[in-house]
């Protein structure tokens, strides 16, 4: 379970420093570009790949590891 996470840990996850979090809009339009993953829906629960959200994010802002 800890592969996985929620909406608001995917906004953590893609908030940069000194600037302010995504919104859920944001995250939302991101996920239709796909640079996020597209969610699991378990009732009204976004639930999305933790190891995919940290790789497109990486993508998208040009880091390498």
């Amino acid at each position: 379970m800890e592969n996985i996470c929620t909406t608001e840990e995917v906004i953590k996850l893609w908030t940069l420093p000194h600037r302010k979090p995504p919104s859920i809009t944001t995250i939302w339009r991101r996920t239709r570009e796909g640079k996020i993953p597209k969610p699991r829906k378990i009732g009204n629960v976004n639930l999305y790949n933790r190891e995919e959200v940290i790789r497109l994010r990486d993508e998208a802002l040009g880091v390498t590891k």
